[in-house]
Order: structure tokens, then C-alpha cells, then sequence
């Protein structure tokens, strides 16, 4: 039996078309060239290991599982692979022990475990990536039998591709047959204050640089957005209703709007006995008698206008469904069927992508928007499509939705350069976001805090991140109002769904507040921010040399002993801050708010100092 102070090791277990098998076992990052069975391993190592695997001659690659394995040990939380979406519903490693996860087209993960320690540090990264197709990522040991075992006193963890997982495509190998796939591991001695964020933007940043991945955007898509959803029921989305909301948001700094799901008729909130003609993308004329005059409007109040589209989805009502069904993904049994009851186009399929594509330039051409924001993937069916009534270019649904956004990225900005590109969390990760121009996280209405647990994880891997639309309530005092648009703005572009003409005056200034303090620092949503505490309640960026502190809880001392002039956005609700000067030091703290009443400036001395806060201030502390 092994003890819980074995080293980690790395296994590399691989099985081929005709058979042969072999487990490798190494040392995490090390060199190697190692033969059995006719399969070669080659590892070089580096911030990732480059990890190649070689068939015997005239043999091709089934599947090939990376796995870590070390002595258990007592680990505070995981995170696991996941979109961002919902891996804080499974922190407790009790959820996590002898379970497995699919990367699929629906869901497609970030390729990453995560330990942190009972002092929150990460304690343990092991990942992999390469070709973008499907994976499967599973807690090996403790396992689950007939029960919960732990008695190996081991803990592994495994990334496969092919084999149950899916499989490994012509395109994601090497000329030779072989397959490459990048291995990156960290323990607590190379993770010294380290976070799990921290931890996964460290991740992040490898997989992007092995990837040639640059995330980019433009500066339309990182002004404040409205979203025409959250608030109303999409069946009373009128002309009227978008226009009222134009003409109040610009007056707040808010630029762009999106005019979501429902404006081509009953919308996904309808009930089920409802049929839907998704898939036909011609406006609702009772509601919207002319979409390219309401978008004609919304330039002329001086702002964006962006349309919600799932160009996959067919539904069976829909006037699409005559000349697009022999296009879509089909199942043993007919058509495969959304949980929303409609169909979708075979992203496998390069005609249906084509399709897509040309729904996505026809938008821009007839009404002449904006922008796009994409739902490809989270209303998805299951991946696999055993349809003879269309070609295949690969076997892999990942690979297809790849190919799909690159397509359309191609085609609609050959028309805008600018077009405003809005990816889901759902899809949105390293190997894709080349093809959007931001990240928004999954659906969390009146939820701020799920809001921005999702937003704060996309932010590990890009800046360009918007958050879900929020809806300030007249019910919130202007401090929670304030407290929200703040810890939106520290991870993200802050986007909102609600009625602003019926808004609060004080709630309206302080959205034009904050809009305008984007409007000076349009550096802000360029800027990878860091959290400072473990607990994500505290984030610092820097926009010309100067530190940016968004602070949303603070349990210790704000540490500004470098003696950098900065700037502190407050979001929390304690009324007092120390600051950690240090020796000698002396400061000058200026307040300016759009909920307190004006206030002097104070001089402060270090080491430590606290001062008066109140939520919504913005503090300048200027050392003399």
C-alpha cells in the first residue's frame, strides 16, 4: 500500500487501432525517450511539457490518457475542468472523488485541475491541451465502487482523448501519425502565493502561448452593454420598449444593445406548446415592424445595436426546416432534438457551416447591424451525427464548432472590421476566442454573485470578459446599486437588462458615474487584473503606471507599501479601510462619490493607516 508522501508521478497510457498498449511512467516535466511495444513517448520538457506520442509503423493512435498521480493528501477545494459556468457547484472535493467529465461541444472545458490548500494557496495545476476536440477528464483515485475508496491513499487524475471521449481526428495529428499534446504541472513549491485564479491565468497564459492564441477585441465591445432579455418576457420586446431604453442608456454612458431572442417571433421563453419559427431570422412585424429602421434609430442616438442569433437552430415550425433539414445533426432514431425543441445544423458539416455563416453576413447586410451575440453551443444537441444526408470533414463536433466560428468570424468581419463578436462561456475558451471580440459569462439573472464568480473565472484567460446582464432594482439602496456596478466593472465590460427610464435618479448617477470614469480609463477593460486575496473580493490592474484597486471585502490590510500613487474603487460595506503605508510614509486620500456627500481631503502617515469609506467611493492616494 502506498503512503501519502510518494512524488507525483506523470503516466502516459496509450492503445492503438490494432491493439498494442503501453503505460509510460516519468517524473512530471521530465526529458524522455522511452519505446514499448513498437509505441514511442518523447518528452520535452519546458513551462509545458511537450509530450509526443508515436504509433508502431502502419498502426494509428486509439486514445492516449495523461494522468498525474501522488500521495493524498488533505486538499481545501478543486477546480475542475470546466467552462467557467459551473465549477463553483463543485468545489467540495467529496463531489469530485471517482467522477468523470466530458468536454464536448456543448460544454467544452477549460483542460485543467486545480488544488488549493487549507490556506487557500494552490497547491496543485496539472493540465493538458493540444488539437481542440473532445476530452474526458476524470478523478481516477479516490474512487467509487459500491462506495467512496480511498484506501490506495493515492490521488490521480487523468485527461483522455479518443477512445470513450471521442475521436482523435487526422487533423489534430502530426504529418508522421503521432500526436502532441502539452503537459503542464505545478506543485505548492513552484505555486508560492498562488491562488487558484492565479493559478489558472498562469494555465491560461501557457495554453495561449503554445496555441499562438492572442486574445484581441475592439473598442465597441468594451463599452457598457443593455440587453432587451432579462426584463421582459421576449413576446412584449417591441420597437418602443429597445428605443425608450436607447435614449435613457445613452444619456448614462451605456453604448451598446442588444435586441435578443424573440425579436423574429415567440422566443425561448415561451411555453412548450408554442410553436417557435427559429431558424427563418425575419423580424416579428407586430412587435418590430421594421428591424432595419430600429436599427437606423439606435445609430442615430448614437449607439451600437447587436442581435441575438443561434444560427444552428432549426426548428421544426420553422419555414427553414423545408430546405435546411437534410443539414442537420441526425441520431439513430430521426433528428436529434434540443431540450428546447428544435434542431440543429451539423457543425461537422461543412455546407451546414456554410449556412451559418451566410445567416450571420445576411443579418449585417439586411439590418444592418452592429454586432452578434452567438448561442452555439449550451442549447446543443448530442454531439455524434450518423446522418448519410450530408458530408462529414471531421468526425470531431468540437472541431466542427471551431471551423463554424472561424468561418463566420471571416465572413462578417470582410464586412465590419469592428463587428462586435459576443462568445458564451459555454464555448469560449483559449482555443476559440480568436473568434469574438469578448467573453460574456453564462446566464445569471438576479444573480450578482454567480454573476461574477463566472465573469472573475473567464478573466483568467482574457480581459475582453462581459459580464451576464444584471438588473439594478429600485428595491436596492444606492449603496447595493453602486456595489454592483462596481464588482462588475472589476472583472469585466458591466451589462444590464433592465428598464433605465423607470430607474431611480439616484441609481442613474451612479451608473453615469462609473460609465463616465470607463469613459477616462478605456484602458481599464484592456488590462489583465490580478486578485490580490484569495477570496476574489480584491483586484488590482494598472492603466499608465498607476495601480488600479477595485475593493470589494477586505480582511487585511490594502497592502500600498511600494509607494505607487493609485486609485481605490470601493464596492464593499464596512465604513472604514487600512491601508499598509509603510515606514515613514505619507499620503493624501481624496474622495469623490456618487452616493456620499462630498468630502475634504485627509493626510494620512504609515506604517498603517485607516481611513473613512463609504460604498461607491472612488479614493485617490497620492504619496507626497
Amino acid at each position: 500500500m502506498s503512503d501519502n508522501t510518494s512524488g507525483a508521478v506523470l503516466n502516459v497510457t496509450v492503445a492503438t487501432k490494432n491493439g498494442a498498449n503501453a503505460v509510460f511512467t516519468l517524473a512530471p516535466n521530465q526529458a524522455a525517450k522511452l519505446e514499448s511495444h513498437g509505441i514511442r513517448l518523447e518528452v520535452l520538457p519546458g513551462e509545458s511539457s511537450e509530450v509526443t506520442v508515436h504509433p508502431p509503423a502502419g498502426d494509428r493512435l486509439d486514445r492516449v490518457a495523461y494522468s498525474i498521480s501522488q500521495g493524498l493528501r488533505n486538499y481545501w477545494q478543486v477546480v475542475v475542468p470546466d467552462s467557467g459556468r459551473d465549477y463553483v457547484d463543485s468545489l467540495q472535493l467529496i463531489y469530485f472523488w471517482g467522477r468523470h467529465r466530458q468536454s464536448r461541444a456543448s460544454t467544452i472545458r477549460m483542460p485543467v485541475f486545480i488544488f488549493t490548500l487549507p490556506d487557500d494557496q494552490a497547491g496543485l495545476v496539472f493540465g493538458v491541451f493540444g488539437s481542440n476536440i473532445e476530452m474526458q477528464f476524470s478523478c481516477r483515485q479516490p474512487a467509487i465502487n459500491r462506495a467512496l475508496v480511498a484506501w490506495s491513499k493515492r490521488l490521480e487524475v487523468e485527461a483522455l482523448v479518443g477512445g470513450e471521449a471521442g475521436v482523435i481526428t487526422e487533423s489534430a495529428l502530426n504529418p508522421d501519425g503521432s500526436l502532441t499534446q502539452f503537459v503542464y504541472f505545478r506543485d505548492e513549491n513552484s505555486l508560492k502565493e498562488t491562488n487558484w485564479h492565479g493559478a489558472l491565468a498562469g494555465f491560461s497564459d501557457e495554453m495561449s502561448r503554445r496555441l499562438g492564441v492572442q486574445p484581441a477585441s475592439n473598442p465597441p465591445s468594451l463599452l457598457p452593454f443593455w440587453c432587451s432579455w432579462t426584463d421582459w418576457f421576449s413576446g412584449d420586446v417591441t420597437h418602443k420598449v429597445i428605443m425608450d431604453n436607447v435614449r435613457e442608456g445613452v444619456r448614462l454612458g451605456i453604448k451598446n444593445y442588444i435586441i435578443d431572442d424573440g425579436w423574429f417571433g415567440p422566443g425561448l421563453d415561451s411555453d412548450f406548446d408554442v410553436k417557435l419559427n427559429i431558424g427563418d431570422w425575419s423580424e416579428e412585424k407586430s412587435r418590430i415592424p421594421d428591424l432595419r429602421k430600429l436599427v437606423d434609430e439606435i445609430h442615430s442616438a448614437g449607439a451600437n445595436a447587436i442581435i441575438w442569433c443561434a444560427p444552428h437552430a432549426v426548428s421544426p415550425d420553422s419555414n427553414a426546416f423545408a430546405s435546411h433539414h437534410w443539414l442537420l445533426i441526425r441520431g439513430e432514431d430521426g433528428y436529434m432534438t434540443t431540450s428546447n425543441l428544435f434542431h440543429s445544423l451539423c457543425f461537422r458539416s461543412p455546407r451546414a457551416r456554410e449556412v451559418m455563416a451566410d445567416i450571420c453576413v445576411d443579418l449585417i447586410n439586411k439590418y444592418g447591424v452592429d454586432g452578434a451575440k452567438y448561442v452555439l453551443s449550451n442549447c446543443g444537441v448530442k454531439d455524434d451525427c450518423r446522418s448519410d444526408e450530408h458530408d462529414h470533414d471531421t468526425p470531431s463536433m468540437v472541431e466542427g464548432l471551431h471551423k463554424t466560428l472561424e468561418l463566420i468570424d471571416r465572413k462578417t468581419r470582410s464586412i465590419k472590421p469592428d463587428y462586435i463578436i459576443e462568445l458564451k462561456q459555454n464555448y469560449a475558451t483559449p482555443h476559440l476566442m480568436n473568434y469574438g471580440t469578448l467573453v460574456r459569462a453564462g446566464d445569471t439573472p438576479y444573480d450578482p454573485r454567480g454573476n461574477f464568480l463566472r465573469t472573475a473565472y473567464i478573466h483568467a484567460y482574457t480581459p475582453y470578459t462581459l459580464n451576464d446582464y444584471q438588473s439594478i432594482t429600485n428595491s436596492d439602496t444606492p449603496a447595493q446599486a453602486a456595489a454592483m456596478v462596481i464588482r462588475m466593472m472589476a472583472v469585466g465590460v458591466p451589462s444590464y437588462s433592465m428598464d433605465l427610464p423607470a430607474l431611480r435618479e439616484s441609481h442613474k448617477r451612479i451608473l453615469r458615474f462609473f460609465h463616465e470614469w470607463l469613459e477616462r480609463n478605456p484602458q481599464w477593460n484592456h488590462c489583465r487584473r490580478q486578485a490580490v486575496c484569495d477570496d476574489l473580493e480584491c483586484w488590482r490592474g494598472s492603466i499608465d503606471n498607476k495601480d488600479i484597486y477595485f475593493v470589494l471585502k477586505m480582511k487585511a490590510p490594502l497592502d500600498l507599501s511600494d509607494g505607487r500613487s493609485c486609485q481605490i474603487i470601493y464596492g464593499g460595506f464596512d465604513d472604514k479601510l487600512v491601508l499598509r503605508l509603510g515606514e515613514s510614509r505619507k499620503a493624501t486620500v481624496s474622495y469623490a462619490s456618487p452616493v456620499a456627500p462630498a468630502r475634504e481631503d485627509v493626510v494620512v502617515a504609515g506604517p498603517t493607516a485607516t481611513i473613512d469609506v463609504q460604498t461607491g467611493d472612488v479614493i485617490d492616494v497620492r504619496f507626497q
